[in-house]
């Protein structure tokens, strides 16, 4: 019988990092996921999806909004390497991290670990979406699937299913994904040019 799948994925490449939690942890974590409104309260997050509001209803932001924002956002960028370099565990961390192949969707993610999680296994999940704004998710998820990758090196593909996670972030991870798919179908309908001599 053929799997159903309820969201759209996609291979891609992300900077992430997930952890086994045990079950003090596991509600520790809950806990903080659900009540942290950090990342909706943050003001360049607020001025950034006002731009595209705007821009989706077809009026256009003030110039100085315009202007302000990449100034903005390298202040930022500025300000999260030098937390990095204070506290490298912090989530700002993810934006400097190698990205790794992941096969993601709105449910949940595919991995390759170097260890077998076993079948109902909780993880930790801190992953780093390239948005307009590079968004954290933080979520916790729940080991669906293991089944040897690489015998040679130790490589497991670990199938996790999103238990915990904000719906916003939810959104933003499908925003991601149709985004990079509209990515693709116009790099494959764009006809190439080729140089006669």
């Amino acid at each position: 019988m053929a799997e159903r799948r309820e969201f759209v994925r996609i291979e891609t490449q992300l900077p992430l990092r997930y952890q086994l939690l045990s079950t003090a942890d596991y509600r520790r974590e809950r806990a903080r996921i659900l009540t942290d409104t950090q990342s909706r309260e943050n003001a360049m997050l607020q001025l950034i999806e006002r731009l595209a509001s705007q821009d989706k209803q077809g009026l256009r932001g003030g110039e100085l909004e315009r202007l302000i924002v990449p100034v903005l956002a390298a202040l930022h960028e500025k300000l999260d390497r030098v937390l990095f370099l204070l506290n490298p565990q912090d989530p700002v961390a993810l934006r400097f991290a190698d990205p790794q192949p992941v096969n993601l969707s709105g449910s949940g993610l595919g991995l390759t670990t170097g260890e077998p999680f076993l079948l109902d296994a909780h993880l930790g999940l801190e992953l780093l979406l390239p948005l307009a704004f590079p968004l954290v998710i933080k979520a916790i998820g729940k080991v669906s699937r293991v089944q040897p990758w690489d015998q040679e090196k130790h490589q497991w593909l670990i199938g996790v299913r999103f238990e915990v996670i904000r719906e916003e972030d939810r959104e933003a991870i499908i925003h991601y994904i149709f985004r990079e798919q509209r990515i693709a179908l116009r790099a494959r309908n764009t006809p190439t040019v080729s140089a006669s001599v």
